[in-house]
């Protein structure tokens, strides 16, 4: 029974700090002046929120191709800003996937 109410705890702590960060998000949204700004204050809270290194944005082209137009990196990591990818895996095998 202790482990059920420390887990229900952790639940909803989390879930407060997930409410949090989307009332965050939706503020500084809101004061966006440009798309550029958007995505790097969208990137940068939802990144920190989730607690990983890197978030993105991943633009394709008409061949399924694409370059990354927006990210945020944590301190340390290499920054990925406008690399062009050609992954003809995911052209070949991902495709429909995405389109459904």
């Amino acid at each position: 029974m202790v482990f059920a109410l420390e887990s229900n705890e952790e639940r909803l702590r989390r879930d407060g700090q997930i409410a949090e960060s989307l009332r965050k998000l939706s503020v500084q949204l809101s004061n966006a002046s440009s798309v550029k700004g958007l995505f790097e204050q969208a990137l940068s809270l939802i990144r920190q929120s989730l607690g990983c290194d890197r978030m993105l944005v991943y633009r394709f082209d008409e061949t399924w191709k694409g370059v990354i137009i927006a990210e945020s990196v944590a301190a340390g990591w290499p920054r990925a800003l406008g690399a062009e990818i050609d992954d003809p895996c995911f052209a070949n095998n991902y495709v429909e996937k995405y389109r459904q």
